[in-house]
């Protein structure tokens, strides 16, 4: 009885369904995301706020518009997250 209902469901054709290429693998993009939030985390809360928006591709008219900051705050604020980053990386060896 199995063999027959195996049979009627050709399950040799079920290679049909693949696709052509293999999918990316995205395990190296969450590695690097979770370790930019690891140096991000070692900010000033302000300067988290404003380079996480930056990380997503924000402007900083619309991070100040999101954050109701002044956009001169934000351009600010975003210039000291980079100089503290930039020592953080240097520290670390990795710049």
């Amino acid at each position: 009885m199995w063999t027959k209902i195996t049979a009627r469901n050709h399950l040799y054709d079920l290679h049909d369904d693949l696709p052509e290429s293999p999918q990316s693998d995205s395990s190296n993009d969450l590695v690097e995301k979770s370790q930019v939030v690891l140096f991000l985390r070692r900010l000033p809360p302000l300067q988290q706020t404003v380079m996480a928006f930056a990380y997503d591709g924000c402007s900083p008219l619309e991070t100040a518009e999101a954050t109701g900051m002044s956009t001169v705050n934000v351009r600010q604020n975003l210039h000291r997250a980079r100089a503290d980053l930039a020592r953080i990386l240097k520290a670390e060896g990795i710049c």
